[in-house]
């Protein structure tokens, strides 16, 4: 657990801005995460879980502060570099937070990147470049939930708080990730689908999913 010292913050904002917009004009999300996000709310002071998400709301937050989460919780016996993206300067990073925690309890990261085709290795590069769709995609990655919050509801409210924000301020029609296969139920149960063969990253073994939006 990474809580350090109290939060303080605007209970009633959820908002979407990429993080080197920080200081810019922020985004309203409606619908679906707004729903999440009260229900949630609801619960404060009801019972020992209410007592745990006291404050509970997602906004955006910076790439350094999902590290430390992304070790910890994904690969806590790499170095933290290990972590890190090249690509991390232009995604567009969420934390989950509680009123009692400073540090996140959950991350993911955000990037624009095409839905990859699905190709037998026989196929030519021609054939490989008509098979990719011609609509927008994005593609999250780097998601991870303190393991004291997992089994609560925040994982599943973030990632459908992305899916809202993929689709209204990114204009995404579908978000795909790569799942760990341990986990690929999970995310099945929250209305992704798999897509490709099963491959292997350090490793572990991994499966494409993804959601349209």
């Amino acid at each position: 657990m990474y809580c350090i010292a109290p939060r303080h913050y605007d209970p009633l904002v959820l908002s979407f801005y990429p993080h080197h917009q920080a200081d810019s004009g922020r985004y309203n999300i409606e619908g679906a995460t707004s729903n999440i996000w009260c229900t949630v709310l609801n619960m404060n002071g009801s019972n020992d879980r209410g007592s745990l998400l006291e404050g509970f709301h997602i906004e955006p937050t910076t790439v350094e502060q999902t590290i430390a989460l992304r070790h910890a919780v994904l690969w806590p016996h790499k170095p933290e570099s290990h972590v890190r993206l090249p690509e991390d300067d232009s995604g567009y990073h969420f934390g989950a937070f509680v009123s009692s925690c400073d540090a996140p309890i959950a991350v993911i990261s955000v990037f624009k990147e095409p839905l990859p085709p699905v190709i037998d290795s026989e196929q030519d590069e021609a054939s490989i470049s008509e098979a990719k769709p011609p609509f927008e995609a994005g593609r999250f990655r780097k998601f991870a939930c303190d393991s004291v919050y997992q089994g609560h509801g925040v994982g599943t409210a973030l990632l459908r708080h992305v899916f809202s924000a993929a689709r209204d301020q990114l204009g995404c029609c579908v978000l795909w990730c790569d799942a760990r296969l341990s986990t690929s139920n999970w995310y099945e149960r929250r209305g992704m689908q798999i897509f490709g063969p099963v491959f292997t990253k350090s490793g572990v073994g991994y499966i494409r999913m993804k959601a349209t939006l």
